[in-house]
């Protein structure tokens, strides 16, 4: 009785996991200034400051497993990552080599641990080098995905734990998304937006799973669909910042974790039997 009440409290508080709030950010590539907004719509920035150096690739991952996703860069030319805990200007809490010269950044969460690491695609081979901790070392997984000139993306496409990876074709707007990181054909392939825009995946509607967005380089103008299929823009169309900056989504209010909702649900338990033995 007490296993199917747990079982039964964690899928209700799993079902229910909404805490969350995704963001949108924008970096600058001519000042390595970052404009952050904490809602899905038009208006300032709630936070800007400068990281980095200008010429460099910005994204956000959750670095130390706290729940909430800050900013990190990458310099190409030298294979160099920047990491730093906070979404402020100072020093990186992480600066580490890893893949070669040139190669393409993407960030998820691997091994489905609540932390986010890094990873390198290989653009000529498209070969993707994903590693499980933020630290230099060798890539605990390799495969190849895809064809070469496509930019490489990662989600939690099926909402199930742990991200996977995707391709993004600018010729043509096409996704090709894989839920499990290895070789093979694409989960879901499908076009949104247009040829030259800019791919920016998120959990727009804080449901656990990850899905599209494109940016209008030509406008600013943000994109974002609630499903990986084709269709029309699920949240109402808006501009941010200029279609020359790097695009990216971070989550700005902590999801719990499975553990704390475990725990939450034992402690109800408790406090539910407590309470009819009083009744008694």
């Amino acid at each position: 009785m007490k296993r199917l009440f747990i079982a039964a409290t964690l899928a209700t508080l799993l079902a229910h996991r909404a805490f969350g709030q995704t963001g949108i950010g924008l970096a600058d590539p001519s000042t390595a200034t970052l404009y952050l907004r904490d809602s899905l719509s038009n208006g300032a920035p709630d936070t800007t400051f400068s990281f980095g150096a200008p010429g460099w690739t910005y994204f956000a991952g959750d670095w130390n497993g706290d729940g909430t996703q800050t900013i990190g860069v990458y310099n190409p030319s030298t294979a160099t990552f920047y990491l730093r805990n906070s979404n402020s200007a100072g020093s990186s809490d992480a600066t580490f080599t890893f893949g070669s010269p040139g190669w393409k950044p993407i960030i998820g969460d691997w091994n489905d641990d609540g932390t986010d690491t890094i990873g390198i695609v290989d653009p000529t081979t498209n070969t993707f080098y994903l590693r499980n901790s933020n630290t230099a070392g060798a890539p605990d997984i390799t495969f190849t995905f895809g064809a070469p000139g496509f930019t490489p993306l990662a989600g939690n496409w099926d909402g199930l734990g742990g991200d996977g990876i995707g391709l993004y074709d600018p010729a043509t707007g096409t996704f090709y998304l894989r839920n499990s990181l290895s070789s093979g054909a694409p989960d879901a392939v499908f076009a949104f937006g247009a040829p030259g825009w800019k791919p920016i995946p998120g959990d727009w509607n804080n449901d656990g799973a990850d899905t599209i967005g494109v940016v209008d380089p030509a406008t600013g103008t943000f994109y974002l669909r609630n499903s990986n299929t084709a269709g029309g823009a699920d949240i109402t169309p808006f501009q941010f910042g200029t279609g020359s900056d790097q695009p990216f989504s971070f989550q700005t209010i902590p999801e719990p974790s499975t553990l704390a909702l475990l725990l939450t649900s034992i402690a109800l338990y408790g406090s539910r039997r407590r309470r009819r033995t009083r009744d008694c």
